[in-house]
């Protein structure tokens, strides 16, 4: 069984003197530009020592609070440097269960303490000063995020074997937590070893080696306490390849050049947005843009904008799209090379056990899971389904009670067999009181584009009802346009045109569907995303009253 623990154990052998790790060595300088030296390499010998020294250190540590191995740790930090990295490790060496934390550091104490709580971890690391917290205000012992390499540790102090820490499969190795957008708070997902090992052996197919080269080179700027920076490392670990540290998390396109040109960078794993702005400065700027181009593969784990996948095609740059999610890290994959029509069909990346169910006209998915034959594109939407019997298929936890399999609650369409387009989740389509599904978003991102001058947020609301509605927050620009009712007239004037090519049951009629709410009354996620249903249900009344209005006249 594959794990990150003996993986690395097995690399610290068989390529001891391979980077794992180049670090940037920042200039003492003023104004140096670049601002790094050099990029200083950490071999896999270096990082097993290192993983080993802060496991010594947190068994002795936790061994002093009473704190029994095997416990749950919270792990409170930014997630994208070498430091954070060992912190991860060495407290899963040291025979603890890391419970990785990804909040903003702004969250707010009480969401911390509800999470410590439910999971009844027995200790935080974090950075208690930029996390806003004080050890007198935990219930438990709380230890900062410090760089432990020159920190003496007590050399009688024994670790666990490694076998013994996997030796079973359904034991917790971590624990993550979604975002909270479909329930309002997070949810913690386990992730039990047989779970690291499938991950690893799928990242192994996603992170297969550029033929041409001795080894592949990433940047960590996904977190590692998220699970799509955990699968990216663990993609690199696999293969022994090297991670390259940025300065900072937001590093510009320049540092981007710089790293591909000095440390060797060749693949990168990043977001859709980051790729926006590094597509914008590569724009204006055709030699970074000629560097760049030594990227052999750049893989992203959101949707890409229709004008960023041209421009990638266009300069003949390698791209490909992944799908998972915290429970179910990493199913689909798109094509590897920027031959296909879009990095956003993807397939299976192996025959793993998944079910592409069509969605029933009550706005479920059927839990008959044989009905995921091949359905017409134009007429059918499919969610995602884990059957229980699936070796991908998450912790019971984390499970739909009713049939014991994990829904993800995304929706795909499969323009031919066996290759899908992700069109959402299933909270972002409405199912109104007459005819099929449709798609929230489709009519949010018109109103956006159309009305940008005018709004900060835009959210399409309409289950059970005849047909949506829109629920803004206003904007700054449309103060000009004077009282209410005549900023939802030029709202409703600006989308009148696509909402008249959508069907009568999809359609925005009038002006008078149009519901502003004040900045302050959004029910938001712990990230700060807006939860649509929620929404729906504070501001019912008002939507009745606007529905009401409509059929009167």
């Amino acid at each position: 069984m594959l794990s990150h623990l003996t993986v690395l154990e097995s690399h610290a052998t068989a390529h001891s003197n391979t980077p794992a790790f180049k670090l940037p060595q920042i200039s003492t300088h003023s104004g140096s530009t670049p601002p790094v030296e050099a990029w200083v390499p950490v071999n896999y010998r270096r990082f097993r020592d290192d993983v080993e020294h802060f496991a010594r250190y947190w068994v002795t540590t936790f061994q002093r609070a009473n704190i029994p191995q095997g416990s749950f740790i919270g792990i409170w930090i930014d997630g994208m440097i070498y430091t954070d990295v060992l912190h991860v490790f060495g407290v899963s060496r040291a025979g603890y269960v890391p419970l990785l934390l990804h909040f903003h550091r702004g969250s707010s104490k009480s969401l911390i303490l509800d999470i410590q709580r439910s999971a009844n971890f027995l200790a935080l690391i974090c950075d208690l000063s930029r996390a806003q917290l004080n050890r007198d205000s935990l219930s438990i012992p709380a230890y900062e995020n410090s760089d432990l390499r020159r920190v003496r540790v007590p050399s009688q102090c024994r670790l666990p074997r490694i076998e013994d820490l996997v030796a079973d499969p359904n034991a917790f190795a971590f624990v993550l937590h979604t975002a909270g957008t479909t329930m309002g708070t997070p949810k913690l997902v386990p992730y039990t070893h047989r779970t690291i090992d499938s991950i690893m052996r799928r990242a192994r197919v996603i992170a297969a080696p550029t033929p041409t080269r001795r080894q592949d080179t990433y940047v960590l700027n996904l977190s590692i306490c998220h699970y799509r920076g955990l699968v990216s490392f663990f993609g690199s670990l696999v293969h022994a390849a090297c991670v390259t540290q940025a300065t900072r998390r937001d590093f510009c396109s320049a540092e981007l050049g710089d790293m591909v040109r000095r440390a060797g960078v060749n693949k990168l794993h990043t977001t859709a947005t980051q790729i926006s702005v590094h597509i914008r400065d590569f724009r204006h700027d055709t030699n970074l843009l000629q560097i760049v181009k030594g990227l052999d593969e750049i893989t992203h784990h959101t949707p890409l904008v229709r004008e960023d996948e041209e421009w990638l095609i266009q300069n003949r740059m390698t791209f490909s799209c992944t799908y998972g999610t915290t429970e179910a890290p990493l199913i689909l994959t798109s094509a590897r090379d920027s031959k296909t029509p879009s990095s956003t069909v993807m397939r299976q990346i192996d025959n793993q056990c998944v079910a592409f169910v069509q969605v029933s006209s009550s706005g479920s998915s059927s839990s008959t899971l044989s009905s995921s034959v091949y359905k017409n594109v134009n007429t059918n939407v499919l969610e995602l389904v884990i059957p229980a019997n699936s070796p991908d298929c998450p912790h019971p936890s984390v499970r739909q009670p009713g049939d014991g399999n994990f829904h993800t609650g995304d929706l795909f369409l499969e323009v031919v067999p066996g290759h899908y387009t992700f069109r959402g989740r299933m909270c972002e389509w409405i199912k109104g009181s007459t005819g099929p599904l449709y798609d929230a978003k489709v009519i949010e991102d018109n109103t956006v584009k159309s009305c940008a001058d005018l709004l900060v947020e835009c959210i399409a609301v309409g289950n059970g009802r005849p047909s949506p509605a829109l629920l803004i927050e206003l904007g700054l620009g449309a103060a000009a346009l004077g009282d209410a009712d005549s900023v939802k007239r030029e709202v409703y004037r600006r989308i009148r045109h696509f909402q008249s090519r959508r069907l009568a049951h999809e359609r925005i009629g009038t002006a008078g569907f149009i519901v502003i709410v004040q900045r302050s009354a959004w029910p938001r996620t712990p990230v700060g995303h807006i939860r649509r249903t929620d929404a729906e249900q504070r501001f019912q009344k008002e939507l009745d009253r606007a529905y009401a209005t409509a059929s009167a006249r």
